[in-house]
């Protein structure tokens, strides 16, 4: 569900993205976040996802904050795309 989110996201932004990675937050010796990487082509920007968050979108709550995250990082990534 969050990478469906992802992507509808990044397309009302007019952003085309290559791909979308995660890191568990066990790796990164933290329970509760997870490093979000999204891709065009060569650029790639990061965002750090709570596990609240996630757990959200399938109960659809606490989406807000979660979006914003999300479009923040989207808008990053149009920063390194403009010409």
């Amino acid at each position: 569900m969050l990478t469906e989110m992802i992507y509808d996201l990044a397309a009302q932004m007019g952003v085309r993205l290559t791909k979308i990675s995660f890191v568990e937050g066990e790796q990164l010796g933290c329970q509760d976040v997870s490093l979000l990487k999204i891709y065009v082509n060569d650029h790639v920007v990061s965002a750090l996802i709570y596990r609240a968050d996630i757990d959200g979108i399938a109960h659809h709550v606490n989406r807000d904050r979660l979006e914003v995250r999300l479009r923040s990082a989207l808008s990053r990534l149009q920063l390194l795309l403009a010409p």
